[in-house]
């Protein structure tokens, strides 16, 4: 017969079964991606992943009511109906050590079947509603019911996982979460070990900026090409990819690429670019950033949301007021005239991104925190 010492070391040895459960929407969809590509072969996890979209019954009840303007049924009734007729039911059935739901508009269904089955659970979350009224509507937060609805939520998780230092702060100020029930986990990308060279290009080439962003208008593409028309048509080459922006034929050295696979994305056209401007209006953690960081290339952004964690000022590029027009002119025309300045700063990005925003490094440190969830047990 065997000692319970050696029955106590085969327990210990079995891998931590972990149920994620991620939203199949915008970043979201990157974010599961890359969940499920770096737990496949992690010591001594067992993962299952459950990709989560909205359905097409969901939209048409989310959808306004004019003349009220108020949906039939709201988006958070929605998806707790759908997630207590499918994932609730799976944790019932099944034995998990631990839930990850990503994003926390999926979570509050989920609680109560963690908590019946003695399961661990842990939410992602890119924002909260504190943080995007006060900080990028500039409003006075208000309706406290729904605070409580997100309260509920990060008290009941036993790790709350954030995009962003900007979020982590806005859990521990606003719903008073300890720092240690917190994980950052950034915008991360996966880094080359041996990055192609920068392509070669002519004497006398111009500088080319590079603007990515499917939402034209709420990423600032429109004032973008304002700027550069303005500016430095015969100074620097545009280079857009948007699926929402308009043809922008007959400008001076506009390039409009439209929608591009990722892969061409990040192996042709950033290499290729010198700098990288997103004027947002308004975001919280967008990818790619890192990904222009990871590939080398100054940024000039809005110093809105977490994207402080992603450009360090003044050394990998230069962040401003989303309203600070001339702030943007004057930074982009510095990178423009200076190439030294850009090729340090690119330089800088790398050297940033592999440390910081290196998604091996990102993700280890986050499946290590989940697994460690078990132990509380």
């Amino acid at each position: 017969m065997e000692n319970s010492s050696a029955n106590s070391s085969r327990t210990r040895a079995a891998p931590t079964r972990i149920l994620f459960v991620s939203l199949w929407e915008l970043g979201w969809k990157t974010w599961a991606n890359q969940l499920e590509r770096y737990s496949e072969d992690f010591p001594n996890l067992e993962a299952v992943h459950l990709r989560i979209s909205r359905p097409h019954w969901m939209w048409a009840l989310s959808r306004e009511l004019r003349p009220l303007g108020l949906p039939l049924v709201s988006s958070r009734r929605s998806w707790e109906w759908k997630m207590k007729r499918t994932v609730a039911r799976a944790i019932s059935a099944e034995r998990f050590d631990v839930v990850f739901v990503s994003s926390q508009i999926l979570a509050p269904a989920l609680i109560e079947p963690c908590h019946d089955a003695g399961t661990r659970f842990a939410v992602a979350l890119d924002v909260t509603g504190p943080a995007y009224q006060r900080d990028l509507l500039h409003r006075q937060i208000s309706s406290r019911k729904r605070w409580d609805d997100e309260r509920r939520i990060y008290d009941a998780a036993d790790l709350c996982v954030t995009m962003s230092s900007w979020i982590a702060d806005s859990l521990h100020r606003d719903f008073q979460v300890p720092w240690e029930q917190i994980c950052v986990s950034v915008p991360a990308v996966a880094i080359n070990p041996s990055p192609k060279a920068k392509p070669e290009r002519k004497a006398g080439h111009l500088p080319r900026i590079l603007f990515c962003g499917n939402d034209w208008k709420r990423k600032g593409g429109p004032r973008l090409v304002r700027w550069h028309q303005e500016l430095w048509s015969q100074k620097a080459e545009l280079h857009i990819t948007s699926g929402t922006a308009p043809p922008l034929k007959n400008l001076p050295n506009v390039f409009h690429h439209g929608v591009i696979p990722y892969d061409e994305l990040v192996n042709e056209l950033m290499p290729s670019s010198d700098i990288f401007c997103l004027p947002t209006h308004n975001d919280m953690s967008p990818f790619a950033v890192s990904d222009a960081q990871a590939a080398g290339l100054a940024t000039v952004s809005s110093r809105i949301g977490g994207m402080s964690d992603l450009v360090i000022e003044g050394k990998t590029g230069f962040l401003l007021a989303p309203n600070d027009e001339d702030g943007f002119k004057k930074a982009i025309t510095r990178l423009i005239d200076d190439s030294i300045l850009r090729d340090n700063m690119g330089e800088a990005a790398k050297l940033h991104a592999d440390e910081k925003l290196n998604a091996s490094k990102v993700f280890t440190h986050l499946l290590n925190r989940l697994i460690a969830l078990n132990s509380l047990k």
